[in-house]
């Protein structure tokens, strides 16, 4: 998981000066982001920790009144996931198994000629590539919690390599799965593979979603829609975000993501287009009336259809009447609601469609489907109301006949 571009600052302390600024100048030769700071006690060391940021410390370990592994236990209380390298000439299995106990990040012993440098440089690397990588992971997991809490979404960690999925707890119940908490050896819950995740797509979309992975994993962007079933065999909409992270080589290593639950807003896509396909076929058929509502003025414009529906004379409506000369013909039972629908839409400045029952002058009752959206000025005001209504009595007709039973 390659380091940024920025520079790999690191702290080497050593009771011998000329060392210090040896190992300084080998280790910025043997890698261009390197900036090697020096020190030449373990007091010195602590109080530059405290006045500055370090991406790795590198001491040695036979120094006077603190030695290495004495220094490391100070600088882990402040500073417990600072990679720290242990650089000595004093070679022993106690020293060593001494440093491991109190947490040294890694141990190497120094040895004739200049390959020791290279190889020190390459350890430095190499956990300070860990831990950043560990602290973005951290940050993105934090970022997802935080929007968990806020939208129906669970997030997921990949590791490419082993090819293992990890859900939040949030996943588990968007895709309608009881959660086990441990297997039968009492091992934290498994991992999941692709094939197995593949299992819960939908069997239409899981040629699309393998598809649009494995592009993923060759650079390009993760961001779908598809479908889910299920355990109780229901279809469910889902988004799907993720950003995968590379090594040095451009090879694929984890992917971090998110998965929200978008069936509602399906569902509501949904039916706007049916809506709006049922306007488009009553335009054709010319069965469908025309509205302008002035929000500020209170004055309803309407077209010769809308009027006769709701029982007003044509000419009585060209120049606008107040919208309660209209209201009144909507049927008691819904007016309540499509007085609700409205203002949602005029404090959204969003979108209206209800179907609702109008009573003409002749007593008759019709259905309409009215569609239409708020016009706002930049402050997000409410101005203009324009919307279109559909006669859809013979349509309701036909689905109340549908729905009742056979005569024997």
């Amino acid at each position: 998981m390659g380091v940024s571009s920025s520079p790999i600052r690191v702290l080497h302390i050593d009771d011998e000066p000329s060392l210090t600024e040896l190992t300084a100048t080998f280790l910025e030769r043997a890698d261009g982001q390197f900036e090697v700071d020096t020190a030449t006690s373990a007091s010195e060391c602590l109080a530059r920790l405290d006045e500055d940021t370090f991406d790795c410390v590198v001491s040695d370990y036979d120094m006077p009144r603190q030695n290495g592994i004495e220094l490391l236990e100070r600088v882990r209380e402040d500073h417990p996931r600072l990679p720290f390298i242990l650089f000595t000439g004093k070679g022993s299995e106690e020293v060593a198994s001494e440093a491991i106990s109190a947490g040294v990040s890694d141990y190497l012993q120094k040895r004739r000629g200049t390959e020791q440098y290279q190889l020190l440089a390459k350890r430095i690397r190499s956990h300070v590539e860990r831990t950043r990588a560990q602290r973005k992971a951290a940050e993105h997991e934090s970022h997802l919690r935080q929007a968990q809490e806020m939208a129906d979404l669970g997030s997921w960690h990949k590791d490419v390599r082993d090819d293992e999925i990890w859900w939040s707890e949030e996943i588990y119940g968007i895709f309608g799965i009881e959660r086990e908490q441990s297997d039968t050896d009492g091992s934290a819950e498994r991992p999941l593979d692709h094939r197995e995740f593949l299992t819960y797509v939908h069997p239409q979309d899981q040629g699309f979603v393998d598809e649009k992975w494995r592009a993923a994993l060759d650079g390009a962007a993760y961001d779908i829609e598809h479908r889910i079933v299920t355990d109780c065999g229901e279809t469910r909409w889902v988004r799907q975000r993720a950003e995968v992270e590379y090594d040095d080589d451009g090879e694929p290593l984890e992917a971090l993501g998110i998965v929200q639950d978008i069936t509602e807003r399906k569902a509501r896509e949904q039916e706007i287009k049916k809506a709006k396909t049922q306007l488009e076929a009553a335009i054709d058929t010319g069965a469908v009336g025309t509205w302008e509502w002035d929000v500020d003025a209170d004055e309803l414009v309407v077209d010769a259809r809308f009027a006769r529906l709701f029982g007003v004379p044509p000419d009585a409506a060209d120049d606008g009447l107040p919208l309660e000369a209209y209201v009144s013909a909507v049927a008691d039972a819904d007016q309540e609601r499509i007085e609700r629908a409205a203002e949602t839409a005029l404090d959204a400045c969003g979108e209206f469609q209800e179907e609702f029952r109008v009573h003409g002058p002749d007593g008759e009752r019709r259905w309409v489907l009215a569609s239409g959206r708020v016009k706002c000025d930049g402050d997000g005001k409410a101005r203009r109301f324009p919307g279109a209504l559909v006669d859809i009595t013979d349509r309701k007709a036909d689905a109340s006949r549908e729905q009742q039973p056979p005569v024997n």
